[in-house]
């Protein structure tokens, strides 16, 4: 897309990415998934009433057409899988421990997807053993299905698969017993049982970026040992389908660019992530996510392939216009994706927060907020809808020279994601950024994310706002910090964020939301079986989320304080889940 049809579309919206048990944090950078390369659109019709139409001009959201079997297959096997996210791998190993054959496609050369990024699960439901002997379970103890499925119906204004949500908030408690009990993966039940951290998480060893490595891994590594075909380096091209039925894959070498054929004697299992990174697919399917995100995410594979070979073959889509997006996002007016860790990370914490006249507005993401309770303090959800909503749709952070002094002032102990990190943090070798948090900082100004000016005036020329705005709100905002207290907002800073703007450079930033996950895609009944737009199964054809969508319902944006990512299992373990779920029925049909 064309920087001029960024500019021209107007932009809002909400987001989630964790969410707080009293002060406790629950999941940090919830996600789920992994996803395929992009590769050059088929031509394909499709009666899909999700707008994907015959002869429409849909660019990179135009179905993909299905191939013809070949002459001969490359390799064949009970199933095949797309993805080794967590739902990916959950499938594969799954389907060796039933004594079934399974080949899994990647196109990256390492595993875990999005999973991997993930600071940990959030299990909301309970009805695991481990949580049974901790006594949790939502909205009621011991873990009931109708309870869950009623209190979740408002959550998502009556538009969502009862059945479907029930499925799978059984299905999660029947994940972790296999996964934590009989596989002993790396996790442990914490905030009371309403989550899992990996160990070394949980021990404090890795801050929790990308510490679910640790658990994608382990299960790669189990997968590897019990006999699993994995292909890395794959990219899967399109569907292969024979008289009406879906019979396998045709992908291509990513280093050789040998076509291969990948046959499926009971399914292919889809669990390739969603299409955050397809901005004609959001158009299309997710229209305010593409007006509004100031880029996409949650990584840069999500864009989206597997879907578009699915209704290729006839899938309908479900989930229309849902999504969830983390705030505090800067926005350089390219799209461009940012890893979460990145110079954003500078904006994670309450500066002087303003809107385009000049007003301040309120912040909600640290719970140790006095007038903030639970149930309103939901971190991303909170700040990012009120930043989406400002005029235009985006707020601005400024702050001085000597943020280094304040930025740690600000954040939430222990356990703090709200802040920069320093190179004495144990992160995760094979993170996306810079340990050195000032390498960072300078990437983001020389990306024009964060901005730099010498003077109020020129920076508000580069916020694209009035200068005598700026100087306003900023003569406003020091007076506020002398006096040490925020008599301004209905949700008073806390003293120790009144931080004066006062030495030169002046820094500063555009600032909105970016895509954590997209929950529109293929629409399936509750065992995860792709369906058409008559609702018929199409046969050989299973997707995990995020390539399936509607489990939040139409038109879902963000996340109550109890959805995180949107979803009442996070976008982490919602991958785990529906992958195990969805490997499941495919052994059994």
């Amino acid at each position: 897309m064309s920087e001029k049809d960024m500019q021209g579309e107007p932009r809002g919206g909400l987001s989630r990415r964790s969410f707080f048990k009293g002060s406790a944090l629950l999941s940090a950078t919830v996600l789920g998934g992994s996803a395929l390369a992009a590769c050059a659109p088929s031509a394909g019709g499709s009666d899909s009433t999700a707008g994907a139409t015959e002869g429409s001009d849909l660019g990179e959201a135009a179905p993909i057409a299905p191939v013809d079997p070949p002459a001969e297959w490359s390799a064949e096997a009970d199933i095949v899988v797309v993805g080794t996210g967590g739902g990916g791998l959950a499938a594969t190993l799954l389907a060796r421990d039933r004594g079934a054959t399974v080949i899994t496609i990647e196109k990256d050369q390492t595993p875990g997807g999005a999973t991997k990024c993930a600071g940990g699960f959030a299990s909301l439901p309970g009805g695991s053993t481990i949580q049974d002997e901790m006594g949790y379970a939502w909205p009621v103890y011991p873990y009931s299905r109708k309870e869950l499925v009623n209190r979740l119906r408002e959550q998502y204004q009556s538009s969502n698969d009862d059945r479907l949500v029930g499925t799978i908030a059984d299905y999660s408690g029947i994940f972790l017993d296999w996964a934590v009990l009989e596989h002993e993966a790396p996790m442990v039940a914490v905030a009371g049982g309403s989550a899992f951290f990996p160990k070394t998480l949980a021990e404090g060893k890795v801050t929790s970026y990308m510490a679910v490595k640790e658990v994608t891994d382990y299960f790669y590594q189990q997968g590897q040992e019990a006999g699993a075909d994995f292909r890395m380096g794959t990219r899967c091209e399109n569907l292969v389908v024979d008289g009406g039925r879906v019979v396998g894959i045709k992908a291509k070498d990513g280093k050789t660019d040998e076509e291969l054929y990948f046959k499926a004697r009971k399914g292919v299992v889809l669990c390739a992530g969603g299409m955050g990174m397809n901005w004609d697919m959001l158009k299309e399917y997710i229209p305010t996510a593409y007006r509004h995100a100031a880029y996409g995410g949650p990584t840069p594979s999500h864009t989206g392939e597997c879907i578009r070979m699915a209704v290729g073959a006839g899938a309908d889509i479900a989930g229309w216009d849902s999504w969830n997006c983390w705030e505090s996002a800067p926005d350089n007016g390219t799209r461009e994706w940012q890893p979460f860790w990145g110079a954003r990370t500078i904006f994670q914490v309450p500066w002087l927060n303003i809107d385009k006249r000049g007003e301040r507005y309120n912040f909600y993401a640290m719970p140790q907020q006095p007038e903030v309770t639970f149930e309103v303090g939901r971190g991303d959800v909170a700040v990012a809808a009120t930043q989406m909503s400002r005029i235009g749709g985006r707020g601005y952070a400024i702050f001085d020279a000597d943020y280094e002094q304040y930025m740690f002032k600000m954040n939430v102990a222990p356990g703090a994601e709200r802040r920069p990190w320093t190179k004495d943090d144990p992160i995760v070798e094979d993170a996306m950024f810079d340990k050195d948090f000032s390498v960072e900082f300078q990437k983001g100004v020389d990306a024009g994310l964060i901005k730099k000016a010498d003077t109020l005036e020129e920076l508000a020329e580069q916020l694209g706002l009035k200068p005598e705005v700026v100087t306003a709100a900023v003569d406003n905002w020091n007076e506020l910090c002398e006096k040490g207290e925020d008599t301004e907002l209905d949700v008073p800073y806390l003293p120790e964020w009144l931080t004066p703007v006062k030495t030169p450079p002046f820094y500063g930033g555009v600032i909105g939301g970016c895509i954590g996950k997209t929950h529109a895609g293929l629409r399936t009944d509750e065992s995860l079986r792709v369906l058409n737009p008559e609702g018929e199964v199409i046969a050989g054809l299973f997707a995990n989320f995020h390539t399936a969508g509607g489990l939040c319902g139409e038109s879902s944006f963000g996340g109550s304080p109890h959805m995180p990512s949107g979803s009442f299992l996070g976008g982490n373990l919602l991958s785990w889940v529906s992958g195990y779920l969805a490997a499941d029925t495919a052994l059994a049909s």
